[in-house]
């Protein structure tokens, strides 16, 4: 694994965490808060490939 991955996974801890509990904390149900993470997911992804040019 090179150290790019181990950069993103770090970033994508450091920003889910928080937004995961937030999420918890304004009382959205499971069913809501799982689909609220797989979007934060997809948006991190996407952001981070378009953001580093590899996207387009």
């Amino acid at each position: 694994m090179n150290s790019e991955y181990w950069i993103r996974f770090l970033v994508f801890m450091v920003l889910s965490l928080p937004f995961s509990i937030w999420i918890r904390r304004m009382g959205f149900v499971r069913w809501e808060r799982v689909i609220l993470n797989i979007i934060f997911v997809v948006v991190f992804f996407l952001t981070w490939d378009l953001l580093r040019g590899r996207l387009i």
